[in-house]
């Protein structure tokens, strides 16, 4: 595996990854195949989503556009009809990410909770939240 690597998930015994701008997925012990460009995948039954020049796609179209007050958006996880994903408006400041909650069926987007990193497994969302020293591992049922 390459230096910048941003874990995605396993999903149908296939793990997704990316690596610099490039996202991967590996099956088994056969080679990781070249899958599309983009960073922070998360593959589910709706397709693969992940986030490429601060946008949340899904396949190869835009789902979530950044509003032009958003510095930087990514890392998308889904929970049912719900993608959960996290945005900044301030910069790269560790205690100013928030994360976001956007309905594929109503296409409501709104606030969820304060921090960084979601991930949806089985029935809790985990994520990263900033101390003021170090992040901390949180859930929340969603």
């Amino acid at each position: 595996m390459g230096k910048y690597v941003r874990l995605g998930n396993m999903y149908n015994g296939i793990l997704t990854y990316s690596d610099r701008l490039i996202i991967y997925q590996k099956e088994g012990e056969l080679p990781a195949k070249r899958y599309w460009k983009g960073l922070q995948p998360y593959f589910c039954e709706y397709g693969l989503l992940y986030q490429q020049d601060n946008h949340v796609y899904l396949g190869r179209d835009v789902l979530i556009d950044k509003p032009d007050d958003v510095f930087d958006m990514g890392r998308p996880t889904v929970a049912g009809d719900t993608v959960y994903y996290e945005r900044n408006k301030k910069g790269y400041s560790p205690a100013t990410w928030e994360i976001w909650k956007y309905n594929m069926i109503t296409k409501k987007n709104e606030y969820f909770i304060t921090g960084a990193n979601p991930f949806h497994y089985k029935d809790k969302l985990y994520y990263s939240f900033w101390t003021g020293k170090e992040y901390e591992i949180r859930w929340v049922y969603d």
